[in-house]
């Protein structure tokens, strides 16, 4: 098998980057205090455990964790996906300098100045219990807006996109509904009726 790259996400980003289509690039490291700068790029690591620096890391396991599997060779080094899509070596050192900060081997960092095509997912794997990666069962998803519903062995999960105010950031609140999560029920049907309106 050939060389991988992952990107790294969670169960509420999932049913939003199926229904675009493909894997949207990252905001640039300094968009939240200067107006004047370049595209993100879409992020990979190939560190096959998880990557540190990453948001789905950080989520404290309030949702589970997903990777998204793409042959390494449609990726680049990311400093170089970085000065495609325009950034400075200052702003590219200090996203190296923030990565290691976290504990990330920036070393292992790969990237792409473009969005990626879902059609280049090789795989989807989702993280178990006892931090194993498993295949992830084809979802069954719909998106209406900002909410969204998925679906698989049996869980569903109502998401709802919304941003935080003065802040400008893109905040995901997740419900499961399942044998494990109890009492999630009501808000649950009110999304899904939402999303089938």
């Amino acid at each position: 098998m050939a060389e991988r790259a992952y990107h790294y996400t969670d169960i509420a980003h999932l049913p939003y980057i199926l229904d675009a289509g493909h894997i949207r690039r990252s905001r640039h490291i300094m968009a939240k205090v200067r107006a004047d700068v370049p595209s993100g790029i879409v992020w990979f690591s190939t560190h096959h455990r998880a990557d540190p620096s990453t948001a789905s890391f950080n989520n404290g396991g309030a949702t589970p964790r997903v990777r998204l599997c793409v042959p390494q060779g449609i990726t680049l080094d990311w400093r170089e996906a970085c000065r495609k899509a325009g950034w400075s070596e200052p702003d590219i050192e200090l996203t190296a300098h923030r990565g290691r900060r976290c504990g990330a081997r920036v070393d292992a960092w790969r990237g792409v100045p473009a969005p990626v095509p879902i059609a280049g997912i090789e795989d989807v794997h989702v993280l178990r219990p006892g931090g194993v990666w498993r295949p992830m069962p084809e979802p069954i998803f719909r998106v209406a807006g900002d909410i969204a519903v998925l679906a698989f062995e049996g869980v569903i999960y109502g998401i709802r996109r919304h941003v935080i105010p003065g802040v400008g950031t893109t905040a995901y609140t997740v419900r499961e509904e399942s044998e494990r999560a109890p009492g999630d029920a009501a808000m649950l049907r009110r999304w899904l009726q939402e999303v089938a309106a």
